[in-house]
């Protein structure tokens, strides 16, 4: 039990690593211009996926912790 909290810690700081990232990404491509209109809606599909696996990880982190049923 104790090991899978600890994977899904993991995961939540990669995942939260990674959306900020995206996020920096999107940003400066969306002040670079022309660039920023082509990939800005790949960025923001990345960071709606990667923000997905978040919320499905804090779902069952707070699931284990047994602070939701």
């Amino acid at each position: 039990m104790e090991n899978k909290v600890d994977q899904l810690a993991v995961e939540l700081v990669c995942f939260g690593i990674g959306f900020l990232t995206v996020a920096f990404i999107t940003l400066t491509f969306l002040y670079a211009g022309s660039i920023g209109l082509m990939l800005a809606p790949l960025s923001g599909f990345v960071s709606a996926f990667m923000g997905y696996y978040l919320y499905k990880d804090v779902v069952e982190f707070l699931k284990i912790k047994g602070m939701i049923k």
